[in-house]
């Protein structure tokens, strides 16, 4: 059932009750299996909540962004049950995916000072300054679970690895952490934005010189427009003036895309420019909290509200009434084709109702 009609006024309180209902279907999100592969000896889950992984790094940094703001107790338990699990040490298998949670972690500590996290923030760091391995310009190359994506760069690494590698170095005043951000930034920027539109493909080879299928993926573009307003809010001052004046022109023109393939109800495709490709909801949600974020910071026009606005009012009707949100696509590798987008199954995904979080959220913060 539909909760659009009773959220048609986007008021603090019935934010609130949808915020809860979209907390309860985010935890009680489970995999019976269909989701989950064999890495390393290991069984790895993309889906269910209780998992280490980038789909639970994203929701524990929207449930973050909305307890910090709202100063919810609920949400606060339930990031700490979910880490409290992997604390007694730290995480082994490290890669780009796996780095995710780091990022809250990160803020759970800025706002503790508990220093026993002092060692997973210090070793994942470290890691990824040292082990992680680099393409040609020193990029991040995108390692996940079980798999070497040699020489390649991928869009979703700025969200997943990046933020938390900048988010450390400010709380550890790290210079040689916050450059390596910066640079990440820089280089993601220059293999991966087309000049053209201002939208991100989802990656690039150095081995074959080429963007793989050349499409402009609805999730990947989302984890940029997320990603920018972040990295700018973490770093402060601490970011150079020309980097964060280039990173704005590079959000802006990635929003002019967005607004020139938005389709007539307001909402996007997972494949930006095919209409024939399916709506796809968590990249919805994602621009329009990357947008509005923008907006409050003043780095982007608020004429731009309109777009974001018509997009947040369609995407109320796939959130259910039991908290989950409808045509969500699953975890999506790289495609050589087009078609390969079109095709991903579209199933319940953390990052579903933690996207629709961080979007409630910002406009709670409206109110």
């Amino acid at each position: 059932m539909s909760l659009k009609e009773n959220f048609a006024e986007s008021n603090s309180q019935t934010l609130e009750l949808l915020i809860k209902k979209l907390m309860k279907g985010l935890t009680g999100i489970v995999d019976d299996g269909t989701y989950s592969f064999e890495a390393n000896g290991e069984v790895v889950d993309d889906k269910s909540w209780n998992a280490w992984n980038w789909p639970q790094g994203v929701a524990l940094y929207g449930l973050y962004k909305y307890g910090k703001k709202q100063g919810d107790a609920e949400a606060a338990r339930i990031i700490s049950d979910w880490y409290q699990p992997y604390l007694q040490s730290v995480f082994a298998d490290k890669n780009i995916n796996s780095m995710a949670p780091i990022l809250t972690l990160a803020c759970l500590y800025e706002d503790s000072g508990n220093p026993e996290l002092i060692p997973h923030l210090e070793d994942w760091a470290k890691w990824s300054m040292e082990t992680l391995s680099k393409t040609a310009f020193a990029g991040f190359q995108h390692d996940t679970f079980g798999v070497t994506n040699h020489q390649q760069l991928w869009d979703d690494t700025l969200m997943m690895s990046v933020l938390a590698l900048a988010k450390i170095g400010v709380l550890f005043a790290n210079s040689e952490y916050l450059a390596e951000a910066e640079r990440q930034f820089l280089v993601h920027c220059q293999f991966l934005m087309d000049k053209q539109t201002g939208l991100w493909y989802h990656g690039w080879t150095f081995a074959g010189k080429h963007n793989f299928s050349n499409v402009f993926w609805a999730r990947g573009n989302c984890w940029i427009t997320i990603a920018i307003p972040e990295f700018i809010s973490i770093m402060g001052e601490k970011l150079s003036l020309s980097v964060k004046n280039y990173l704005i022109d590079v959000l802006n023109a990635q929003i002019d895309g967005l607004v020139k393939y938005q389709n007539p109800e307001g909402l996007w495709h997972t494949v930006l420019d095919d209409p024939t490709s399916y709506v796809e909801t968590s990249a919805g949600f994602g621009f329009v909290y990357g947008i509005e974020k923008g907006v409050s910071m003043g780095i982007v026009s608020d004429d731009r509200l309109v777009h974001s606005t018509r997009a947040f009012e369609q995407l109320l009707s796939f959130i259910t009434s039991e908290g989950q949100v409808k045509n969500v696509s699953a975890g999506t590798p790289m495609g050589e084709t087009k078609q390969f987008y079109k095709d991903i199954p579209i199933t319940d995904m953390p990052y579903g109702p933690s996207l629709a979080i961080l979007a409630l959220g910002e406009k709670l913060s409206e109110e």
